[in-house]
């Protein structure tokens, strides 16, 4: 500040000095920025971030039950926490509430304390002040009531289609006291960018079954595929084909292929004889 008071008053309505002072002013925005990040959560999951004063002593366990009931509050698994004590009763804690896919699918009962959180990145701004987009993308908050009301009613979507542009971003965050009196304020963070954001990658097919479980009206249908069913019960789900000469030339080939829904392949022979009257009679022995 000493510097820009020793310049002339045409200094400052001078086309240099505007783009002197606007470095300034970006320059001092990257520093509070770079001081405070968002790789603590997995993309897609909700953030939420405290700064409570509770009684002394009571320990990053505070950080951890309050991260707990904000998520279940959510109806979401709480899936990490982070936990800065710089004085006695001054408590800033971070909250990560799984929503993606990633995080939904863990098992886990109980946040995880993330030890790589630095000092500086709980010194930074609220969480919809941290620019989630990429590049060339629209950058767009929009508050909302609470948590519930930000995670069941999304409106990225419309706000980047009124736009003219692609969602390819979204999260719900929250920032704000934990005690003594509770008070949030919750945003819905939209990246809105110029091209359509890739599909989501397809799940995995299903592997190929073997027949399994048939009625009796169904015993002549059969599934074949390429991939054979493997278990103790099958050890080999490969059908062989009968040899040529298995049966006499008057005689029918028959094949069993199903017992307790494991591939079995039986071949016997059916005997035909055909008399003046017409009877058939066949004798077909089959071992169960």
């Amino acid at each position: 500040m000493a510097i820009i008071r020793r310049r002339s008053p045409g200094f400052f309505t001078s086309s240099s000095g505007h783009v002197f002072v606007l470095a300034i002013c970006v320059l001092l925005s990257t520093e509070m920025a770079a001081a405070w990040t968002r790789d603590m959560c997995i993309p897609g999951d909700v953030y939420i971030d405290s700064r409570s004063y509770p009684a002394k002593g009571t320990g990053c366990g505070f950080c951890e039950t309050w991260c707990s009931k904000q998520c279940s509050d959510l109806e979401l698994p709480a899936v990490s926490y982070g936990c800065f004590v710089p004085g006695d009763t001054d408590y800033r804690c971070k909250c990560c509430c799984g929503r993606s896919s990633s995080s939904v699918s863990s098992n886990s009962s109980l946040p995880t304390l993330l030890t790589n959180v630095t000092e500086s990145e709980f010194n930074g701004g609220w969480p919809q002040d941290y620019n989630i987009c990429q590049a060339g993308e629209d950058h767009v908050w929009v508050e909302r009531f609470d948590g519930r009301f930000c995670t069941k009613n999304p409106s990225c979507e419309e706000t980047c289609r009124k736009r003219k542009r692609w969602l390819t971003r979204a999260e719900c965050v929250a920032g704000g006291s934990a005690f003594p009196n509770p008070y949030y304020k919750w945003y819905e963070q939209c990246c809105c960018g110029v091209c359509k954001p890739p599909p989501p990658p397809q799940p995995p097919l299903p592997p190929p079954q073997w027949c399994t479980g048939m009625s009796s009206s169904e015993s002549s249908e059969c599934c074949y595929t390429t991939a054979p069913k493997s278990s103790p019960l099958c050890p080999s789900a490969f059908l062989p084909a009968p040899p040529n000469d298995m049966c006499r030339l008057e005689d029918i080939h028959v094949a069993l292929n199903t017992r307790d829904g494991c591939v079995v392949w039986e071949s016997r022979c059916l005997f035909v004889h055909l008399t003046p009257l017409s009877y058939l009679y066949a004798y077909v022995r089959i071992l169960m």
